[in-house]
């Protein structure tokens, strides 16, 4: 080897090995161990501007994040000292950054092409193992290609013999944009990536689409030009960048020995459409398995023995179960491709997908294994003294002593895969024991063995605007930071790719995710009836076509997803998929309804919790070993002290090689001389020194700036961050954000969103620092002004979020009002549970303000509980509630609110069958709202007086009414009422036979449901489409339309689904499918009394009657006839649809010699034809006797 030309850190550099666009590449040995490595510089002018100092920066510690034998190792990074410039003889400036690698002792396989497909199938084995781990950890590789892998020299078990090289330009895979790296100072996106292996999508700049698949088509280049020793598509640059656009992959030449079947399972990952390629490497891997024959055992032509040096160098620290990881890793690689961008230029990207052709096969997939441990060997890691400290902490914190938990977690998995069901897993345990680390191991070993989708949802104490399922579902699908009209496109094309057009599942999805996507008051406020709907069924499209793993961390302050779930398992159409939830336990007691909810899910028989505590001593001895070797002795104390708490030993140990103080020694790191430091008896103390000591050498304000973060959620809105600061007169965050992400405290969005605390204990310790040093006060009232200035933009969410605030902060008061108000809003977006919730803290809130039970504010609590609760049919508990409130008619202030609890009574007697009671209390209430001029509740009071009238056959004066709404809502353009005012309207005409005038109306209100995107409005119309299909005798349309109908009430938990459920069941009767008919009829009764309408039952009953005859089964018949006689006599039910349904009945039982079924049946006929438009019907039906 050459004499060394300079050094850098501990490494001496002795030759140039390769140059890039920017960098050169050194061979290099560590001078205290004598091991070879390479070292990458970036030189030049720009090669010191801080967006390619944060790019490289961003390569090292992606590349420290991957932990597997075929991809090359980061050892050490840093920038060069004045010191270390002026050694280079001018080469390089003080401030070029730099990584140290492993070095390959081989060449690319560039330079070995062609090869034999004896040997190309290994390099894809290898090459698709290594992306599957990349993958799972959020990594797209985009630029791969035979350069890109080199030979490591090494087949001697301590690598893989091939390499993964270049992360340069790696795309991170949490739904966000591309680097700052990427766009010029026009802001437009630069081309990155080799022209001859790009993927359509990369061509195209359409980031958002960037995927597994990105990567599967460059190999996919990869191997064909390793076969045929050309690349695919030969000409200038453009040419081959448009040909990857509008061609598909060429056939290899057919002169070369490879099977059919691998020709075409290249192409398949060489698809020029997206969708129709592989979707995740370990998708590929088993399909090469199906078409590649048996392994080969010989050696590779290109493998060689590993240097001597090498091998007696190589240090383990210790050996681990790895969770995708192999052969232990010893030395390795360079990276031999320009770091910057190809300069040409796109404009920035719009939400195009591709849409996929509707016969597109299904993807093979892997089967599920029986073990998530790898067959490989574990893996091992080199360690070099006096390096890699720069990387402390990219690394993922390793795995000990969790293998029974690991088990449970993965035989749950196995469960959903074979029963297609959901499962949830809850992590249950004290701050830092491992909890989210599992569900990250989860999350990553699911995707990267392909047998399962992810999605990863975090939570925080403030409810930031991107915590929760919303924000991590719109980064999943990379829909962050997108115009209302770009966001509909990006829905659209999602949509379309899986055949879904259906206009009201594009706008529940949008209105799920216009909240977090846009700008606040960007997209215009709707109706969000359908959020729990949205969620469930965009869950269900992940889990559709790969079971889907839901990771939930720190569930404690997610009552909102605790009560989504709460009805998940109850639901039996859920999506099937596994949920991994972690709980704090000591967090618990902070949201007492949320820790009950929690209690109650672990109960649930698809359910289980995993307690996760401390670690053994020597577990914990074993972590911090593998963390950073440390002396014996100083290991030891810190075992003590952390008292197996994984995350208190990471950072304490990260703490001091953040602050320098650590030396080398023979045995490990030590404590430098003079150096004694007290060991923090909590991991808040370790937090809170960490962030003292970042802050000591930054502006005094920025203190304030922090700790408006951690009030603002554990995800941080860029655009709420920078506007609270400006309303507290502090300057932009941004470099704030740049420090904090450099120190390893947050995570920067690649999406533009903001930041992300690294953990949650670290904000919480913000927080109580802010408490302590009484800045909070101050700084609520900073965020209270922001939320303010968003309720006023239009942005849903903020008079929720700004009730918890003051909530939160002990302002109980003036929380209460705003918390009732959100309430009734998430009540009206059918949003039961979240609306309870928010009323059971508003209560909380009036107890702790001393507001009496006497005090108005009370009453509307009340109200607003009594109108969710009847949504959801507990029909006792509204019943009281509005009686408790009608109750104080008298007292002061209370008389504005009788009229309503009237209305809601009404409202409950309706449904469970109570017409004249309900009458005078809706006559009542309409007149009194009038009074008070409440023109909407008084119509609300209209239209259930015309349903009232529609059940008793006063058709003409139901429809009088309705018209009268019909006029009172056009002139006021009050949409709420339109809403469903037709489908009403339509029922009455259906009532009439008429026809005709029932399709027109039904037409119409079905344009106004799509308009407003409610989908139980639209579940109504579905149901008077089925009548209509019935009574023109299309008896296939109305079982579509039917069923199509009774989904849509299914989707919003309406209880009104018995409606369609009797229109389904006459059409199975008809159409000669008596047991279904019977099956559904049954169903509908059961419901319905178990929602306590005993009425609707009864009449549900007269149609299951019809059934029971043509069965046979006179005793059924008779007992529904009878209920049906007495419930009709006594309430007024008057309606053709029973008659009809009756009238046979009166000849069966007749030739069944049952002639008193035949008389309760002619009875009850006669009394439903007592209508105007059927009373000659009904008088020749009366002499027939």
């Amino acid at each position: 080897m050459t004499a060394p030309a300079f050094a850098i850190g501990p490494f001496a550099l002795h030759e140039v090995l390769g140059r890039g666009g920017m960098g050169e590449v050194w061979r290099a040995v560590h001078v205290a161990q004598g091991v070879p490595v390479a070292v990458k510089v970036l030189r030049g002018a720009r090669s010191i501007a801080p967006r390619y100092v944060a790019a490289f920066r961003r390569e090292a510690e992606r590349l420290a994040a991957l932990d597997h034998p075929a991809i090359v190792t980061v050892l050490d990074f840093g920038t060069l000292s004045a010191d270390e410039a002026r050694a280079s003889d001018g080469r390089y400036v003080a401030g070029s950054p730099w990584i140290a690698m492993e070095l390959a002792e081989g060449a690319s396989l560039a330079a070995l092409a062609p090869m034999p497909w004896s040997d190309v199938v290994h390099v894809a084995r290898v090459l698709l193992d290594a992306l599957a781990h990349a993958h799972a950890r959020g990594v797209v590789h985009r630029d791969l290609k035979p350069a890109n892998v080199l030979v490591s020299g090494c087949e001697d078990g301590t690598r893989a013999d091939v390499l993964l090289t270049d992360f340069g330009i790696a795309h991170a895979l949490d739904g966000g944009e591309i680097d700052d790296a990427e766009i010029d100072s026009d802001g437009m996106v630069m081309l990155a990536g080799t022209p001859g292996f790009m993927a359509p999508e990369q061509v195209r700049g359409e980031w958002r689409d960037f995927g597994p698949w990105t990567d599967l088509y460059s190999l996919g280049c990869t191997i064909w030009t390793l076969l045929a020793g050309i690349e695919p598509f030969a000409g200038a640059a453009h040419r081959v960048m448009l040909a990857h656009m509008t061609e598909e992959l060429p056939p290899l030449p057919a002169t070369l020995e490879v099977p059919d079947d691998v020709r075409a399972w290249i192409a398949r990952l060489a698809r020029s459409d997206l969708h129709l390629r592989f979707r995740r490497a370990a998708d590929a891997a088993a399909a090469l398995e199906r078409v590649a024959g048996p392994r080969s055992g010989r050696g590779r032509a290109w493998a060689r023995r590993a240097s001597p040096s090498v091998a007696r160098t190589l240090e383990v620290v210790r050996t681990r179960a790895a969770s995708s990881a192999s052969t232990p890793r010893a030395a390795s690689t360079v990276l031999d491709a320009p770091l910057t961008p190809s300069p040409v230029r796109q404009t920035p990207p719009t939400a195009r997908t591709t849409q996929r052709p509707r016969s597109a096969p299904p993807p093979p997939k892997p089967a599920f294994p029986a073990s998530w441990r790898a067959e490989r060997a574990p893996l091992s890691r080199m360690q070099l003294v006096g390096a890699g400290l720069s990387l402390y902490g990219a690394r993922e914190i390793p795995i000990v002593d969790r293998d029974v938990a690991r088990d449970a977690l993965w035989e749950a998995l196995g469960d959903v895969h074979e029963r297609r069901a959901l499962r949830v897993v809850l992590l249950r345990g004290a701050s830092g024991v491992g909890k989210s680390r599992l569900l990250r191991w989860t999350l990553h070993r699911a995707h990267e063995l392909g047998v399962a989708s992810t999605l990863l949802a975090t939570h925080g104490p403030e409810r930031g605007v991107l915590d929760g399922l919303a924000p991590a579902l719109a980064r999943h699908l990379g829909c962050l930071r997108l115009t209302p009209d770009a966001l509909r496109a990006r829905i659209d094309a999602l949509l379309a790719i899986r055949g879904e057009g259906d206009a009201l599942e594009r706008e529940a999805l949008f209105a799920l995710l216009a909240k977090v996507a846009c700008e606040p008051g960007a997209a215009p406020p709707g109706e969000r009836e359908a959020t729990a709907y949205a969620l469930t069924r965009a869950l269900g499209r992940e889990a559709r076509e790969r079971t889907l793993v839901l990771g939930l961390d720190d569930l404690q302050w997610g009552d909102e997803t605790t009560r989504l779930l709460t009805n998940l398992l109850r639901d039996p159409d859920a999506p099937p998929m596994l949920v991994v939830a972690t709980v704090q336990e000591e967090a618990l007691h902070v949201a007492p309804e949320t820790a009950a909810a929690i209690t109650a899910l672990e109960q649930d028989a698809h359910a289980r919790a995993l307690a996760i505590g401390p670690l053994g001593e020597e577990d914990q001895l074993s972590l911090v070993q593998d963390l950073l070797r440390l002396e014996p002795g100083l290991a030891r104390e810190l075992v003590q002290r952390t008292a197996g708490n994984p995350l208190f030993a990471e950072q304490l140990v990260g703490d001091w090689v953040r602050r320098e103080i650590l030396e080398v020694r023979a045995d490990g790191f030590a404590l430098r001389a003079g150096a004694r430091v007290d060991l923090p008896d909590d991991l808040h103390a370790v937090w809170i020194a960490r962030v003292e000591r970042l802050l000591a050498s930054r502006p005094a304000v920025e203190r304030e700036a922090l700790e408006i973060a951690a009030l603002l959620g554990h995800h941080v809105d860029e655009a709420e961050w920078t506007r609270a600061c400006e309303l507290a007169s502090l300057p932009s965050p941004r470099e704030l954000a740049t420090a904090l992400a450099r120190a390893r405290l947050v995570d920067l969005g690649r999406d533009g969103s903001g930041i992300a605390f690294v953990h949650g204990m670290l904000r919480e310790s913000v927080l109580r620092a802010a408490v302590e040093a009484g800045r909070r006060d101050a700084q609520v009232l900073v965020i209270e002004r922001l939320l303010r200035e968003r309720v006023q933009a239009g942005a849903s969410d903020a008079r929720e979020r700004l009730g918890r605030l003051l909530a939160d902060t002990g302002r109980d008061l003036e929380a209460v009002p705003l918390l009732i108000d959100s309430a009734h809003d998430r009540r009206v977006q059918s949003e039961a549970a979240t609306s309870l919730a928010l009323l059971d803290l508003a209560d909380g809130c009036a107890d702790r303000a001393g507001i009496a039970d006497d005090d108005p504010v009370r009453g509307r609590a009340w109200l607003t509980r009594s109108a969710t609760l009847r949504s959801i049919g507990d029909y006792p508990a509204a019943l009281a509630l509005a009686d408790r409130t009608a109750a104080r008619r008298g007292v002061p202030g209370w008389d504005a609110l009788a009229p309503l609890a009237l209305l809601r009574r009404a409202e409950v007697e309706s449904r469970i069958g109570q017409i004249e009671p309900a009458r005078r209390a809706l006559t009542e209430a309409h007149d009194a709202l009038l009074a008070q001029g409440d023109l909407i509740n008084a119509g609300q009071a209209v239209w259930l007086l015309g349903w009232l009238d529609a059940f008793t056959g006063r058709l003409e004066d139901a429809l009088g009414r309705f018209r009268l709404i019909e006029v009172f809502a056009t002139r006021q353009n009050e949409p709420r009422l339109s809403l469903h005012l037709y489908w009403a309207m339509g029922f009455a005409h259906l009532a009439r036979e008429d026809v005709v005038e029932a399709a027109r109306v039904y037409a119409r209100a079905k344009e106004i449901a799509v308009a407003q995107g409610s989908r139980l409005a639209l579940a109504h119309v579905r149901f008077g489409d089925a009548a209509l299909a019935l009574a023109r005798g299309a008896i296939d349309d109305a079982i579509a339309t039917a069923e199509e109908s009774i989904a849509l009430y299914r989707s919003v938990r309406s209880t009104e689904q018995h409606f369609a459920e009797v229109v389904l069941g006459m059409a199975w009767a008809r159409g000669g499918r008596l047991d279904l008919a019977d099956e559904v009829l049954t169903r509908a009764e059961e419901s319905l009394e178990r929602h306590g309408r005993h009425a609707f039952a009864v009449r549900v009953g007269v149609v299951h009657a019809a059934v029971d005859a043509a069965l046979g089964r006179w005793e059924s018949a008779r007992a529904h006839l009878l209920e049906g006689l007495e419930s009709a006599s006594r309430d007024g039910y008057r309606e053709t649809l029973l008659a009809r349904e009756v009238i046979p009945v009166i000849e069966l039982a007749r030739a069944a010699g049952r002639e008193e079924e035949a008389r309760l049946a002619r009875e009850l006929a006669l009394h439903h034809l007592d209508l105007p438009h059927t009373r000659d019907e009904r008088d020749a039906l009366a002499a027939s006797a």
